[in-house]
C-alpha cells in the first residue's frame, strides 16, 4: 500500500486535463489514507504489483470538452470514476501511467515498441484501463498483433454497460439497429471486462466510485426545510413547473445551476420564481448545501450520476422520478446508443432498488397527487440519518477493485474459477423471466462465470430439469428449457449472460449470495 500522495502528484500536475481530476484526489486524500491503512491491517491488500496503463479516451475528444467543462457545470460522472480509480491504483502500490489523448498513447506506444505493425506480440502493460473512445484509439494505434494479445489485459470504464449480444459480432437480436451499435460494441471481450459506474447488470464488473460527503454516517443530520433541485442545466427544467410548485408548498426551494453551454432558453422561463438559485457551487459549498438541506429533488436527467448518492450520504432525502413506460435504447434518445437494451425505470435505478425508503422515495412526477401524498410522508417522519451503502465507501472501492485485480485474469484459460463454484445456487426462472431478476427475487445475484457449469445436459439434469431432448444454439436465454421440455444448451460463449429471456423458455439460472453492502463480491470471496 502507498499513501504518500507525492509522487502521484508528480503524475498528475504534467498533465493540465487531469486538473479536475487532481482537485478531488486531494480533496479525498484524507478519506483513502484511512481506508488503505485500515485494509493494510486487516491483510485484505496481497496483490501482486503490476504496471498499468490509463488511457482516459473521453478527454481526448475535443468537442466533448470534459476536462474544461469540469468547473462549469459539466458532466462529472466519468471524472468522478476516473479519479477514483486513479487514487485506488496507486494506493495498492501498483506502476500507473496515464495517457489522455491519441498523441500521448502514440508517444508511448513507440517509445515501448508497441505501434510497429511489424512489431512481435509485445506486452508491456499488465493491465490498460481506458473507455470506449480509448479501446478505438489503441486499435488503431498499436501494432495489430500488440493489441490481439493486449485485449484479455483491457479493463473498460464503461457507465452504462455493455450486453451480450451488443459484444458479439454479426449477432442481430431484436432492438439493436442502425449504425451506433457498430460504434460502441462488438468488442468480443469477456463480459467482465466492462466495469460499470452502478451493478446495472451481473455480466459486467461493478466498478463504481466513492461517494463525497460532509456529515457523518449513521448520525442525523440537523436540517432545514430546503428542497435542493438536482439540475445543473436549465434543459432539465423544462417542463417541471408543476412538479416544482407542488413541492414549493411544502419546502423552499433552491437550485445550483452552471453555465456549461448557451443555452436557446433563459433562466427565467424555465426556473420559477421561487427558486432559490446559487449557482455552481465548489465541493465544500454543496456538501455544506446539502448538510442542511431535507429533500433532494431529482428532475429526470441526468441519469444514474453520484449526486443522488451524495445527498442521501449527508442525510436528505432523494425524491426519484419513475419513467413510466422505462425508458431503452428503443424508445429514448438519450439511450439510443447504448450498447444495452436495459429498462431504465427511473432517474436512479440503484437508489430504487437496493437503497429505497426512507432514503429514496420513488415517484411519478407528473402524478401530483402521488408527489403531495409523498411529501406529507417525508414530513411526518424525523430525518432519515447520514446513509451510504458500504460499497460506495473508499474502503468498499478498495476492496472490490483489489479482488479484480487479484482474482480476475482472462488471458489465462486454466485459471481458478473466480467466484468459487461452490457458491452457486441453481434456481429456474419462469418463462419470459431474465436470470438477473429471478435471481434478484430469491435474495441473490446472478453469477455469469458459473454458467459454463450449467451448459451440460447431465448439469440441467442434476438442477431438476427434465428434458425430453437437448439442442444448442446461438441465443440469449441458453441454457434453458421450453414448455415442449427441449432443452437448449449455449454455442458461443460470448452470449452467456444474465439478462437475456424469451417468451417460451424458463432460463436455468446460476445465482449466488453476495456480502452485505458489497454486491460485487460473495462471502469470503475478496
Amino acid at each position: 500500500v502507498t499513501t504518500d500522495i507525492t509522487a502521484l502528484l508528480s503524475i498528475l500536475k504534467a498533465n493540465d486535463k487531469l486538473e479536475w481530476v487532481m482537485a478531488r484526489i486531494v480533496r479525498l486524500w484524507p478519506r483513502w489514507q484511512e481506508a488503505a491503512a485500515g485494509l493494510q491491517d486487516k491483510g485484505s491488500t496481497s496483490t501482486k504489483r503490476k504496471s498499468i496503463l490509463l488511457h482516459m479516451g473521453l478527454l481526448g475528444v475535443k468537442r466533448w470538452k470534459i476536462a474544461e467543462g469540469a468547473f462549469h457545470g459539466g458532466p462529472l460522472g466519468e471524472l468522478v470514476q476516473w479519479s477514483d480509480l486513479i487514487a485506488g491504483i496507486y494506493l495498492l502500490g501498483h506502476k500507473l501511467e496515464i495517457v489522455t489523448d491519441l498523441a500521448s498513447l502514440k508517444k508511448a506506444a513507440n517509445q515501448k515498441g508497441m505501434a510497429s505493425s511489424c512489431a512481435k506480440e509485445k506486452v508491456v502493460y499488465d493491465l490498460v484501463y481506458t473507455d470506449i473512445t480509448g479501446l478505438k484509439q489503441m486499435r488503431t494505434t498499436f501494432g495489430p498483433l500488440t493489441f490481439s494479445k493486449m485485449m484479455c489485459r483491457f479493463r473498460v470504464v464503461d457507465s452504462f454497460g455493455t450486453e451480450p449480444s451488443f459484444n458479439l459480432k454479426n449477432f442481430s437480436p431484436p432492438g439493436r439497429t442502425g449504425e451506433w451499435g457498430k460504434l460502441w460494441g462488438n468488442w468480443e471481450l469477456h463480459l467482465r471486462q466492462f466495469m460499470t459506474m452502478f451493478p446495472h447488470t451481473p455480466d459486467n464488473s461493478f466498478l463504481g466510485f466513492v461517494v463525497e460527503h460532509a456529515s457523518v454516517l449513521g448520525e442525523q443530520v440537523p436540517k432545514e426545510d430546503i428542497a435542493l433541485v438536482y439540475g445543473k442545466e436549465l434543459d432539465m427544467w423544462k417542463g417541471k413547473e408543476r412538479y416544482l410548485a407542488t413541492i414549493s408548498k411544502y419546502f423552499k426551494v433552491h437550485a445550483t445551476i452552471g453555465t456549461t453551454k448557451i443555452d436557446s432558453i433563459s433562466h427565467e422561463a424555465v426556473v420559477p420564481s421561487f427558486v432559490t438559485d446559487h449557482g455552481l457551487l465548489d465541493s465544500s459549498s454543496l456538501q455544506a448545501l446539502l448538510s442542511r438541506t431535507r429533500l433532494f429533488v431529482g428532475l429526470g436527467e441526468p441519469y444514474e450520476g453520484p449526486a443522488p448518492l451524495e445527498a442521501v450520504a449527508n442525510g436528505c432525502v432523494f425524491l426519484n422520478p419513475r419513467f413510466s413506460p422505462p425508458r431503452n435504447r428503443l424508445n429514448h434518445r438519450f439511450f439510443k446508443g447504448k450498447p444495452t437494451l436495459r429498462e431504465v425505470t427511473s432517474q436512479h435505478t440503484y437508489q430504487e432498488l437496493f437503497v429505497r425508503e426512507p432514503y429514496v422515495y420513488t415517484v411519478d412526477p407528473g402524478d401530483l397527487q402521488e408527489v403531495k401524498t409523498t411529501l406529507q410522508k417525508i414530513l411526518e417522519k424525523d430525518p432519515p440519518v447520514a446513509y451510504l451503502p458500504y460499497e460506495f465507501t473508499p474502503e468498499g472501492f478498495l476492496v472490490r477493485l483489489n479482488a479484480y485485480m487479484k482474482y480476475q485474469d482472462f488471458c489465462n484459460k486454466s485459471r481458478a474459477m473466480w467466484p468459487p463454484a461452490s457458491k452457486m445456487k441453481v434456481v429456474i426462472s419462469e418463462r419470459n423471466q431474465s436470470c438477473k431478476s429471478v435471481c434478484h427475487k430469491n435474495g441473490f445475484i446472478c453469477e455469469p462465470e458459473f454458467f459454463p457449469l450449467l451448459n451440460k445436459a447431465d448439469a440441467l439434469k442434476r438442477a431438476g430439469v427434465h428434458c425430453k431432448k437437448v439442442s444448442s444454439d446461438k441465443v440469449e436465454q441458453a441454457p434453458s428449457v421450453d414448455a415442449h421440455g427441449v432443452c437448449l444448451l449455449q454455442s458461443q460463449p460470448l452470449l452467456f449472460g444474465c439478462v437475456g429471456q424469451h417468451p417460451n423458455h424458463q432460463r436455468v439460472c446460476p445465482c449466488r449470495s453476495f456480502t452485505k453492502g458489497q454486491i460485487a463480491l460473495c462471502d469470503n470471496c475478496a
